[in-house]
């Protein structure tokens, strides 16, 4: 692993020196700038994310001390940091540790022992190796509270969709649901796992596959509430149901969905919008039917929906695969109605023709 360093100090020759010094450490260390006091260092932080910072303690505008406290204050992660002086205080020292310094070295020393800044790195790597351990195993435990999260709000509308008409009732008030806001509304999205560059496999990690969960929520999540309420349920890892209601209908609603997971996923989105006509509370037997229909109409009509159906759903661009088979299942259909003979002849020859 090799590890960033950045060295700020306000005198060129010895910010020269001590670069020599780290440069003689190898590969495992890279000088990711260079700074001539603690503002302009405390810059290059910021951007960088140094692993190591190297610094004088008196340098103009900003002191090495005045770097530390910025860098308390303001960051939320402390890299590892040596202190290099000329001053044989203790006072110097003690300040610099007790802001979050890993190392306080005399400049004499390490001109005197040129290995010495590099052997103190060498001894604050455990400290940078068990940092990110600590970081690794927080975001675990937080993704872990969070799927947890997931599965508890999906668990209690599974059991609602399950329940009498009543419990639906019971479940918009635990959501603290707003009726009086003037559009009821549904959303259905499923994610185009084909748009993935690395195919879903079942090797893919059940981590990655909740990581997709969390950020889809939120995602339509926040767009919904960009508009008034919006609640939303990860079905599974790809199909996400959005429960909401809007000041207002957005004009192009759909096509900020579709493009917010596209940004946000690097995934297509096949999007289902269904303003109601009904309070949401009356819309039970509907979310049933959507909840359990595996193969919905996700197909281009924007003009239709946008003009001669103003209050109707809008829609995406259905994939392919299931054009095919809904031509397929609509064919199939409009054979089985009960047309006079000659009438169904003809219509199964042209169905066969463009086949």
């Amino acid at each position: 692993m090799t590890y960033k360093v950045l060295i700020i100090e306000d005198e060129k020759p010895a910010r020269e020196v001590f670069r020599q010094m780290v440069e003689a450490g190898g590969e495992r260390y890279e000088i990711v700038g260079e700074a001539a006091n603690g503002k302009q260092g405390y810059a290059l932080i910021q951007s960088e994310q140094p692993d190591f910072i190297i610094t004088d303690i008196t340098m103009p505008i900003w002191s090495g001390i005045d770097l530390l406290n910025e860098i308390k204050r303001s960051l939320n992660k402390m890299p590892q940091t040596i202190i290099l002086s000329c001053h044989q205080d203790f006072h110097y020292a003690q300040q610099a540790i007790q802001l979050g310094a890993s190392a306080y070295l005399l400049k004499d020393d390490c001109l005197t022992d040129t290995s010495l800044l590099v052997h103190t790195l060498d001894t604050l790597i455990p400290n940078i190796i068990d940092t990110h351990a600590k970081v690794k195993k927080q975001t675990e435990l937080e993704q872990k509270l969070r799927t947890n999260d997931l599965s508890i709000s999906r668990n209690l509308f599974l059991e609602m969709i399950r329940l009498r008409e009543s419990d639906w009732n019971d479940y918009l008030t635990s959501i603290c649901f707003p009726h009086s806001m003037s559009v009821h509304a549904i959303a259905l999205v499923e994610l185009d796992r084909k748009s993935l560059r690395i195919p879903v496999t079942n090797d893919t990690s059940e981590s990655e596959l909740q990581l997709w969960q969390f950020t889809g929520v939120n995602v339509l999540q926040e767009l919904l509430q960009k508009y008034g309420f919006g609640k939303v349920i990860s079905l599974d890892s790809s199909r996400f149901l959005g429960i909401c209601a809007l000041n207002h209908l957005p004009p192009d609603l759909t096509r900020e969905i579709t493009q917010a997971f596209h940004t946000f996923l690097k995934l297509n989105a096949f999007v289902h919008f269904q303003p109601l006509n009904k309070p949401i509370i009356e819309e039970l037997s509907m979310i049933r039917n959507l909840y359990h229909e595996k193969q919905l109409f996700f197909y281009e009509s924007y003009q239709t929906a946008n003009g001669a159906m103003p209050n109707g759903p809008f829609f995406t661009s259905l994939p392919s695969d299931k054009a095919i088979y809904w031509m397929k299942t609509l064919k199939d259909a409009w054979i089985g109605l009960p047309f006079d003979a000659d009438k169904l002849i003809l219509f199964t020859q042209e169905a066969a023709c463009n086949h």
